[in-house]
């Protein structure tokens, strides 16, 4: 699972921001990677257009973003940033660390007052490289391998996890 967050962070890389991300702190691009699914295009715009990291920081905490991560321990920030997704995570830390899921339904379970299905689709490259499946993505030409994984989300907690095998993109 840490190469499905190394290669979600390269893969916002490539949609643009690659050049702005440069000038940022490995801290900076790791606290922005889990922080980007909360982001709209033109959020992500203007932090990166922010010339400090002090102003960064700053931009982060008035939005009350900064405290969303930093709440965290330090041991489940380097799980969100190394994609180690587990059962009792808040759905907040699972987007954090795997952004927006593919698909995202209710449930009727009578346990929780909200549940929600979260689904990833997984795809395993030629060269062994695990990548979460986005739409319109061309890497799926190259999958050897494809498989969903499936979450439970009751009351905001993960209670259940489970891999299943392919799925059509």
């Amino acid at each position: 699972m840490r190469r499905l967050s190394t290669l979600v962070l390269l893969a916002s890389l490539v949609l643009g921001t690659a050049g702005k991300l440069d000038r940022l702190s490995e801290a900076e691009r790791t606290h922005f990677a889990a922080l980007k699914p909360f982001l709209t295009d033109k959020d992500q715009k203007a932090y990166l257009k922010l010339k400090t990291e002090d102003e960064r920081n700053a931009w982060l905490k008035a939005r009350r973003l900064w405290d969303r991560y930093y709440a965290l321990p330090e041991r489940q920030r380097e799980d969100i940033a190394a994609g180690k997704v587990q059962k009792g995570w808040t759905d907040d830390m699972v987007i954090m660390a795997w952004g927006s899921p593919h698909e995202r339904r209710r449930l009727a379970v009578s346990e929780a007052s909200r549940s929600e299905l979260f689904v990833y689709f997984v795809e395993v490259l030629s060269d062994g490289k695990v990548m979460l499946w986005k739409p319109g993505s061309k890497q799926t030409h190259g999958a050897v391998d494809k498989y969903r994984w499936e979450l439970r989300v009751y009351d905001h907690e993960v209670v259940q996890m489970e891999r299943r095998p392919g799925w059509e993109g």
